[in-house]
């Protein structure tokens, strides 16, 4: 715990007598002043497990599980890998890693063991994502393509965006995308202009069809993210701060007047949004109010951390966000 050992005794009695005379507001007082310095470190749920029965201590484990964020392990490492994006299949839990670097994909399974990397002709991938429907995307920005791996992890289709002509004007190179179902958000760059474009593909039986979305006054789309089934676009408004913008063109958190620059994972898990931005994973609520917001580099205990995507799944019944490393090429898993 990153706090004074004589303040981490003082705070810890604190809460262990408001448990115990059922004070409501100062328990709700020492647990925020502990998990401001070690968030979910053990301690503070263990100050709670001798005293039960009361309400306080329901008030208490309810902050608790807000707060909840927790390094539980760190999936392999790759010299010159470059894990730009992971995503992960509902169905078994595998997780699936895009590696830039090495021009693969490497997966891992549910508890954690390293599976072969799948090579799949891909360049440069940039994103990889989930369809809902347990079909997992890649962006194959080297060869300006959309992949899907089907449930065998072999190539079950491939939409090649070379022969698209509302494309060819703008040279637009597939970089980002996110899925509910045959319907995929894409957003491409535009190498004539040096700016970028989203689309909506429509992924049918025998054809696909694609449709571009003329940009919002002077906004341009950078990432593309579903969650808590909303879509949601980070842009580049000029040279202002980053956002992210909602489809509906309502801003979150909504009125609250907050930017998070260089934002790389925006995912969705029950009532909580966990947003990743540069190396800190911000927490807010289904109103986009911050609750809490954790440096990933002092929870890992590290200098050195280059956090590059974000995705949410199961691990032992919990649920655990995957953070991508680009200077070690790991993923690390945290309990939320």
């Amino acid at each position: 715990m990153n706090m004074p050992r004589a303040m981490r005794t003082a705070h810890l009695a604190m809460l262990q007598d408001a448990l115990e005379s059922g004070d409501v507001r100062t328990a709700d007082y020492a647990v925020s002043e502990l998990l401001c310095h070690a968030p979910d470190d053990g301690t503070v749920e263990a100050a709670c497990v001798s005293v039960s029965g009361e309400p306080v201590l329901a008030a208490v484990r309810e902050r608790l599980s807000r707060y909840r964020f927790r390094h539980v392990a760190t999936l392999g490492s790759a010299v010159g890998g470059v894990p730009m994006s992971v995503a992960c299949r509902p169905s078994c839990g595998t997780l699936y890693l895009a590696d830039s670097g090495k021009n693969v994909v490497r997966r891992y399974t549910a508890t954690g063991a390293e599976l072969a990397p799948l090579d799949c002709g891909i360049n440069k991938p940039l994103c990889i994502y989930s369809d809902g429907q347990d079909g997992v995307w890649i962006c194959d920005y080297g060869n300006n393509r959309l992949v899907c791996l089907g449930k065998d992890d072999r190539i079950e289709r491939a939409v090649d965006f070379s022969s698209y002509d509302v494309l060819k004007e703008l040279q637009g190179r597939i970089r980002y995308g996110c899925a509910a179902g045959d319907r995929h958000y894409l957003v491409f760059a535009a190498e004539k202009t040096g700016g970028s474009v989203w689309a909506e593909l429509r992924i049918g039986q025998a054809a696909c069809t694609l449709r571009l979305h003329e940009p919002a006054g002077d906004v341009a789309p950078a990432r593309v993210f579903r969650a808590g089934g909303e879509l949601y676009f980070f842009a580049w408004p000029h040279a202002k701060a980053a956002r992210i913008e909602a489809a509906t063109r309502k801003r979150l958190p909504s009125g609250h007047g907050l930017s998070y620059p260089i934002v790389r994972g925006f995912v969705a898990v029950g009532t909580h949004r966990f947003l990743l931005s540069g190396n800190t994973v911000i927490k807010l609520d289904a109103e986009g109010e911050l609750l809490f917001s954790y440096s990933l580099e002092k929870e890992l205990g590290v200098l050195g951390v280059s956090a590059l995507s974000m995705a949410t799944g199961k691990r032992d019944g919990e649920d655990v966000l995957y953070i991508s490393d680009g200077i070690t090429g790991s993923v690390y898993v945290f309990a939320i």
